[in-house]
């Protein structure tokens, strides 16, 4: 288990983690683990907005616990080292169901597409009334009604002619 958060971690930290401009949400447990890992507060912007984080704000926040410079391979192995030791403590992704508070911040989700934020949105607030087990299975069936939008399929096609770079024009439908 200890390695799957590893991953976890470091995934989130991908500056290629731009899902919903290919018109989707995040998927493999993203818009379950990151608010039970961080917090909600902390989750919903980056999740709804996609904008990229630096490692000193994840840092900040707990999404990671060091930054490397240098041989990345031999860092993490040294970590997992330190980790399997008991030195380095790595947080627990909680279980059940967490708290929503009565307000989360306002979020700019800029050009993309309210009608893949919506569904975003149904799966962080109506997972976080679940257990994770639970919240997961939620992901996924929204994730599949993403791709029944017309927005995920501009989604893709925009990607597929443009590259990451250029940003997708979507009807919100």
């Amino acid at each position: 288990m200890e390695g799957w958060k590893v991953w976890v971690n470091g995934m989130m930290g991908s500056k290629y983690s731009n899902i919903p401009q290919l018109g989707f949400i995040p998927g493999a447990g993203g818009t379950q683990r990151l608010p039970r890992l961080i917090g909600i507060e902390k989750a919903w912007p980056i999740l709804r907005s996609s904008n990229p984080i630096s490692s000193v704000q994840a840092k900040e926040i707990g999404l990671i616990q060091e930054e490397v410079e240098g041989d990345l391979i031999e860092a993490a192995m040294d970590w997992v080292k330190r980790v399997l030791s008991g030195k380095v403590k790595v947080p627990s992704i909680l279980k059940g169901p967490i708290p929503i508070p009565p307000k989360l911040p306002e979020v700019d989700i800029g050009h993309l597409s309210r009608n893949i934020d919506s569904l975003l949105q149904k799966a962080i607030l109506e997972g976080m009334e679940m257990t994770l087990g639970e919240g997961l299975k939620l992901e996924a069936k929204v994730f599949g009604e993403c791709s029944l939008t017309q927005d995920r399929k501009i989604g893709i096609e925009n990607f597929m002619k443009n590259g990451p770079k250029v940003n997708a024009t979507f009807l919100h439908a």
